[in-house]
């Protein structure tokens, strides 16, 4: 049972556990690591999960996922190795957003306007609380609905609605602070 639902959403897993691993992140861990780790989480809950549905499966696998990314931050920020946090890179919203910005531009003056405004967007999205971050990327980026970015977030979809909103607002300001927007 559970491997016939998994079919359907397998690659929807696996993308949301690739938009969300941080370039320093993948040179110790791969999304498909990560991906395989949940899965295993996923089949041993799956007797639970059939038992309660206290959600749609799909949404379930999302929120297993976002569990299992956390886990694996965690671990890697605090193990005894060297410390990815004194690596140089990006966090997983801002990967997120370096991957939206990415345009061609024909000459190196504009590359450089581009990468100065690409900078000031990626420092106000550090600005906003992380799981102001993520309502927004999936809302935005991944045209979640709702109630599935309430139910991964641990959140009502009120609540979700509201995040996303003041999330935006507060973008909007920063940005218009940085001289990026009117």
């Amino acid at each position: 049972r559970f491997r016939d639902q998994l079919q359907f959403v397998e690659a929807d897993i696996y993308q949301y556990i690739e938009r969300r691993l941080s370039p320093r992140l993948r040179r110790r861990v791969d999304a498909a690591d990560v991906l395989q780790e949940t899965l295993l989480i996923a089949c041993r809950a799956f007797a639970d999960f059939e038992r309660r549905r206290p959600m749609p499966f799909r949404t379930w696998m999302l929120k297993t996922a976002q569990q299992q990314l956390v886990q694996v931050r965690r671990y890697h920020l605090q193990s005894q190795r060297r410390s990815i946090g004194r690596e140089v890179g990006d966090d997983h919203s801002t990967a997120l957003l370096h991957a939206s910005l990415a345009l061609s531009a024909s000459t190196p003056s504009r590359n450089l306007m581009r990468a100065e405004a690409q900078q000031s967007v990626v420092a106000a999205l550090n600005r906003l609380a992380e799981i102001d971050r993520e309502i927004l990327f999936m809302r935005e980026f991944e045209k979640r609905p709702y109630e599935e970015i309430a139910d991964i977030c641990e959140i009502d979809a009120a609540a979700a609605r509201k995040r996303f909103g003041r999330a935006l607002l507060r973008l909007r300001l920063e940005l218009k602070a940085a001289g990026l927007l009117e």
